[in-house]
């Protein structure tokens, strides 16, 4: 769930399968766009682990990847627990 500016109460579904988050532009490369200056054009990626769990990659090395206030380093890749 959103917790910022536009995004708050806003929810994105998931399903069973890998996406692509970024901000939004012309190519269209992101399957979450964010329309927020801090955002990279190809931001983070986000799937599935099994079990409830996901995992979450770091794709920018320009902007700042936060995961709970902790930032993540370019091609970092960690695992979320629900």
């Amino acid at each position: 769930e959103g917790c910022n500016g536009a995004y708050v109460g806003k929810t994105w579904n998931l399903g069973y399968q890998s996406h692509r988050i970024g901000r939004r532009g012309s190519a269209r490369l992101n399957d979450i766009e964010l329309n927020d200056p801090t955002v990279s054009r190809v931001h983070a990626s986000i799937g599935p682990l099994g079990g409830g769990r996901l995992w979450l990659l770091a794709e920018s090395t320009s902007s700042t990847v936060l995961l709970n206030a902790e930032s993540l380093a370019g091609g970092e890749r960690r695992e979320l627990r629900g």
